[in-house]
C-alpha cells in the first residue's frame, strides 16, 4: 500500500454497484448482490479497520456499500465493485433544497415537499442522515490530517 499514491474514486457515492463472484465475497455472503456507495475512505487516515475490510487491500482506499436487503453497510475494496448505474431517482435534501438524481448521474432540483411528505419517507430520510454522518466524518478526517501536518499529536 502506497499512502503517498493519488487516489482515484471509484464512482459517484450513490451509484448503484454489483459485487464481483471471488471466494473473499462468496464467504461474506455478498457475491452477485447490489448496493449503493455511500461512501470512501483511505484506511490509514480514518477509524476503519483492516479487518473491517473486504478484499485484497492493495491501495489506500476502500468503498462503503450499503445493501437494503441486508440492512448493512460494507467496506469492500474497489476492485470487488463493478458499476451498474446512477441510481436514478435518489433524492437527497440539504439547506431546505431538494435534488433528484437522474440516468447520467446529474442531480436536479426540484420543488421542496412539505414536512409530512418527507416523513413518509424513510428511505430519503435515511439518505438525508448519511449524507450528514459522511459530511462529518470527513470533517473529522480532513481536521485530523492537519493536526497531524501540523505535528500536534
Amino acid at each position: 500500500m502506497n499512502a503517498s499514491k493519488s487516489i482515484v474514486p471509484f464512482g459517484n457515492w450513490f451509484d448503484r454497484v454489483r459485487v464481483r463472484t471471488t471466494s473473499a465475497t462468496e464467504e461474506a455472503g455478498l457475491a452477485g448482490r447490489t448496493g449503493q456507495v455511500y461512501g470512501e475512505t483511505r484506511p490509514s487516515s480514518s477509524s476503519v479497520a483492516r479487518d473491517e475490510i473486504i478484499g485484497e487491500l492493495t491501495e489506500d482506499y476502500a468503498v462503503n456499500v450499503h445493501f437494503d436487503d441486508l440492512k448493512k453497510s460494507v467496506w469492500l475494496t474497489r476492485d470487488l465493485l463493478e458499476f451498474v448505474d446512477h441510481a436514478p431517482g435518489t433524492q437527497i435534501a440539504a439547506g431546505g433544497i431538494t435534488k433528484v438524481r437522474i440516468a447520467t448521474g446529474e442531480w436536479i432540483e426540484t420543488s421542496a415537499k412539505s414536512e409530512p411528505e418527507q416523513a413518509l419517507n424513510p428511505k430519503r430520510r435515511r439518505i438525508e442522515v448519511v449524507v450528514w454522518i459522511v459530511v462529518a466524518i470527513v470533517f473529522v478526517i480532513i481536521l485530523a490530517s492537519v493536526v497531524k501536518w501540523l505535528g500536534w499529536s
